[in-house]
């Protein structure tokens, strides 16, 4: 069974403050990745540039 490409979505403003809310946390890289849906390495990505 083949699957279907998803396309690829850019972060949502929302997506972005649950983000730093849970850094804020403590959560990690993994545990936020899943929370919002997207790959780990986006997460990752995203904190490097910013921080």
């Amino acid at each position: 069974m083949k699957r279907k490409n998803k396309q690829r979505k850019r972060l949502t403003i929302e997506d972005r403050m649950v983000i730093q809310a849970c850094i804020h946390q403590g959560m990690n890289i993994t545990e936020i990745a899943s929370r919002i849906g997207v790959n780990k390495s986006t997460i990752s990505l995203l904190c490097l540039n910013y921080t």
